[in-house]
């Protein structure tokens, strides 16, 4: 509950960077940096990177406690875009099939909800 505390002070004090400075030294705490990480990297454990890859923009943050206990922030610095051409074909083939998985549950989930819009139900 502590380490929570001290995420939650930590993230409030993002934008006064001496009092961040402060707590930091105070606790004995460091950030790790990860560059270049990738969705299966391995430069941070598999439920920091879900969190820093949810993200939706650069300047996120976000703390979170982890299953085994800890306390962790993310702060999203950049997004780097993926390049298409820097894929081969099985991973071009993986991610059709992910997109059409996708488009497919959709069109079943839009319809429905159109078949349900239309309906008349009645609850007892």
């Amino acid at each position: 509950m502590q380490a929570k505390q001290l995420g939650d002070q930590l993230l409030s004090a993002s934008q006064d960077v001496p009092a961040q400075q402060k707590l930091i030294q105070e606790n004995h705490l460091q950030w790790q940096d990860v560059t270049q990480a990738t969705r299966d990297g391995e430069n941070a454990s598999e439920a920091i990177n879900q969190l820093a890859f949810n993200l939706p923009q650069p300047g996120a943050k976000i703390g979170q406690s982890l299953d085994n206990g800890d306390y962790v922030l993310v702060n999203l610095l950049k997004i780097n875009d993926g390049k298409l051409t820097s894929l081969d074909n099985e991973q071009r083939a993986s991610i059709t099939q992910q997109i059409e998985a996708s488009y497919g549950l959709m069109d079943y989930d839009l319809y429905i909800n159109a078949l349900l819009s239309k309906a008349n139900v009645v609850k007892h």
